[in-house]
């Protein structure tokens, strides 16, 4: 990951906790929500891969979608920022 996506991901995320939007990741292949969470099972502020089961992470360049969930529903990034 270049460090001008860690900067997108940490601006994304700060604005999404204004919106009370949950960093989440969206499995294209079983159509999951999949909450970002720390090891530990507890919500995560920003997304985290600690939570995410291997099968998930070995598709994870290729079907998974990082974004946001808001009363249920996935955003993607670009999603939850025209929303802003």
């Amino acid at each position: 990951m270049s460090n001008l996506n860690l900067i997108s991901d940490r601006h994304d995320t700060k604005n999404a906790a204004t919106q009370k939007l949950q960093p989440a990741f969206y499995d294209l292949e079983s159509g999951e929500i999949l909450v970002s969470r720390f090891a530990d099972g507890r919500p995560a502020p920003i997304h985290m891969l600690d939570s995410l089961a291997d099968e998930v992470m070995e598709r994870i360049d290729i079907n998974i979608i990082s974004g946001f969930v808001k009363n249920g529903l996935f955003l993607t990034r670009q999603q939850a920022m025209a929303a802003a």
